[in-house]
C-alpha cells in the first residue's frame, strides 16, 4: 500500500548523468511535496530491485531544482569523477 507521504509520477528524462533511468519515461515515488509538476529537476535515483518497475530518491535530499546550478555542477563533477580517493 502507498503511504500518505509519497507521490508517484512518470517522468520524462532529458538528461541522463550516469548508470539509470533505462528508457525517457521512468515512474519515480517521490516524498510527497517534493516536486511541482511542469517543473524540471535533477533527481538521484535508487532502484528497489531489478525487477521494480519505478525508481526511489537517493535520500531526503536527492531533488535539485534545475535552477540550483551549483548544486547540479558538484553532483555532475561527483558522478563523472573516474578516481577513488582513499
Amino acid at each position: 500500500a502507498e503511504s500518505n507521504n509519497t507521490e508517484r509520477f512518470y517522468c520524462t528524462v532529458s538528461e541522463q548523468i550516469k548508470g539509470i533511468p533505462d528508457g525517457d519515461r521512468v515512474l519515480i515515488i517521490f516524498v510527497a511535496d517534493t516536486v511541482e509538476i511542469g517543473s524540471e529537476y535533477i533527481v538521484l535515483l535508487n532502484k528497489v530491485d531489478e525487477t521494480a518497475i519505478f525508481y526511489v530518491m537517493s535520500s531526503k535530499s536527492s531533488v535539485y531544482p534545475i535552477s540550483d546550478t551549483e548544486s547540479i555542477s558538484v553532483i555532475k563533477n561527483a558522478l563523472n569523477d573516474d578516481h577513488v580517493t582513499e
